[in-house]
């Protein structure tokens, strides 16, 4: 009986050791700010390794939505998923400007957009930006427009993800640049 007590007891802490281990390696610390950010979607896939590596994947879209000053990145929301990533990361530029990008590699979603740019789908509020099959790369999508266009995600009735632009009409969701390869 002791020893089988002594086997789960063992077998406790090891399961504690790697959790604890798992959740470490999970977030990153944003030295600009101190902030952790967690690195690792819902389905297990780590979108970098670290926040640097993170930004080097967004910022050629950042760089079309605000310019080629510094940022930091103060926190990722992730879409609920089994697969694949959706995350939506929340910016802040030296001078206090705020803005968030989407970046996504294997999930379904779809673009909230002007009419004219979803012919041949269903809905005409709706275009099909990814059906999910992912072909191993990220791609991002931020709100072109005034400063107050902040990319945002929901899930519809149906619990499709859909990626929408907030602020106001002239606000539109446009795809960002491939970010580069992972090295």
């Amino acid at each position: 009986m002791k020893k089988q007590l002594s086997i789960y007891s063992l077998l406790i802490l090891m399961i504690i050791a790697i959790s604890c281990n798992k959740q470490k390696n999970s977030v990153n610390t944003n030295e600009d700010t101190g902030t952790t950010v967690n690195l690792i979607a819902p389905s297990g896939l780590k979108i970098a390794s670290s926040i640097a590596d993170l930004k080097a994947l967004i910022d050629p879209t950042v760089k079309i939505k605000l310019g080629n000053g510094n940022y930091t990145i103060s926190q990722v929301d992730y879409v609920d998923s089994k697969t694949g990533y959706g995350a939506l990361i929340y910016l802040k530029t030296d001078s206090g400007k705020l803005t968030t990008v989407f970046i996504a590699n294997g999930i379904k979603f779809k673009a909230k957009v002007n009419n004219s740019l979803a012919i041949n789908d269903t809905n005409p509020l709706f275009k099909t930006m990814s059906d999910g099959s992912g072909d191993g790369g990220s791609q991002t999508y931020y709100c072109a427009g005034p400063p107050c266009c902040l990319v945002g995600y929901y899930f519809d009735t149906n619990g499709e993800v859909i990626i929408d632009c907030g602020c106001d009409a002239y606000c539109q969701i446009t795809q960002g640049p491939p970010p580069p390869p992972v090295l």
